[in-house]
């Protein structure tokens, strides 16, 4: 999940860095990605 999100952000940065909305959306999905792998961490740190 977290993979795909990443590749998304990637691929828009990469691809169509011409448009700020699509640098805008590809911003958006990196910090999802960032805050679902920091969630799993903290939630295995919750349960530890």
């Amino acid at each position: 999940m977290k993979i795909i999100f990443l590749f998304i952000s990637m691929f828009m940065l990469f691809f169509k860095w011409h448009r700020f909305i699509f640098i805008l959306i590809s911003l958006e999905f990196l910090m999802l990605s960032l805050f679902l792998s920091l969630s799993t961490v903290l939630s295995e740190m919750m349960f530890f």
